[in-house]
């Protein structure tokens, strides 16, 4: 199913390939820099947005913190190109973690899968695969073997 997908990000190179694979996957995409995103949050109506963790103003969970007080229902997701520490962050309503670079699939499955279980994160923040138990009942992931426990 087609989804609308705001992309924000400071390097417009990011924005350009996670975009384009985003297109790639049949996804209606639009993106912005961490500027002037809440204009187009607002006009775009998106029903996902991926967010840059670590950007040169601001910092990605702060900019979905903000987002999630108009918009609760829309599903917000950080991508990073290093591990997450989840227990630092200022927002906790993420709907998933996208580790960049991404492949399509992985992509896919997140955007279909990644979602969260009250305040137990329900998906692996390297591969994107969704867990049934919850992310505390592993160690390692078991589909991509990346170690869970220093993620928090």
């Amino acid at each position: 199913m087609s989804k609308k997908i705001l992309v924000i990000n400071d390097s417009r190179f990011e924005r350009k390939v996670l975009g384009d694979m985003l297109i790639g996957l049949g996804h209606q995409v639009l993106t912005s820099d961490e500027d002037n995103y809440f204009a187009q949050v607002e006009s775009f109506r998106p029903d996902v947005i991926i967010v840059n963790l670590t950007m040169s103003s601001v910092m990605g969970d702060t900019i979905i913190k903000k987002i999630k007080s108009s918009m609760p229902k829309v599903s917000c997701y950080l991508s990073s190109c290093s591990k997450v520490n989840l227990e630092g962050l200022t927002c906790t309503d993420l709907d998933g973690v996208i580790l960049t670079p991404v492949k399509p699939s992985q992509l896919k499955n997140v955007l279909n899968d990644g979602i969260s279980q009250g305040k137990t994160i329900a998906f692996c923040p390297y591969c994107g695969q969704k867990f049934n138990n919850g992310i505390l009942s592993y160690t390692f992931c078991p589909f991509c073997g990346q170690n869970l426990k220093e993620i928090g």
